[in-house]
């Protein structure tokens, strides 16, 4: 079969992202793969970030970790937040994910510069929420608002679950 197209990095972004979304990481693998030998197209930072998304919302966080070595080792690329927010979120909804997993990444953000977003802060959250860690809840929840953020009705739900009978008085602090 011929094909009248060429495809682009940016077209094969779009592509693999698809995937990413629905967590078909086989596909989005596949076109990876495609990608780099069939069309001789390097992947840069987006490929990976929709890589490891693929992962992530597959709840397979050694997939992702697969993927992050390859991104950072083999590819010599620099991990941005989104890709620090990815590993996040993978380790998350992954069921054999211990919580110094957890700090090992939000350790990147210090390490590498990289600003935090409502993305990081709710996934941080989430892992309290499933580890049951009250006081990093409020130490992150505390670092949230002196960023300047606004938390979310998820974030404000998520830390009343965890803090139970003491969330009335956390907010009226606050």
């Amino acid at each position: 079969r011929e094909l009248y197209l060429t495809p682009t990095l940016f077209t094969m972004n779009v592509l693999i992202n698809a995937y990413a979304q629905r967590g078909d990481t086989e596909k989005a693998t596949e076109w990876l793969q495609r990608m780099t030998e069939e069309f001789q197209l390097k992947p840069n930072i987006v490929t990976m970030n929709s890589i490891l998304n693929a992962f992530a919302n597959k709840k397979d966080f050694d997939g992702a970790r697969r993927w992050f070595d390859v991104l950072r080792f083999e590819l010599g690329l620099t991990p941005v937040a989104v890709t620090i927010n990815s590993m996040l979120k993978a380790a998350v909804r992954s069921s054999n994910v211990e919580w110094t997993t957890i700090l090992e990444y939000h350790e990147y953000f210090k390490t590498l510069k990289l600003r935090q977003d409502e993305f990081t802060f709710g996934f941080l959250l989430l892992a309290c929420k499933k580890y049951g860690r009250k006081e990093e809840a409020i130490e992150w929840f505390d670092e949230l608002l002196n960023l300047g953020m606004m938390p979310s009705l998820f974030f404000c739900g998520s830390m009343r679950e965890i803090l139970g009978n003491e969330q009335e008085t956390f907010f009226v602090a606050r």
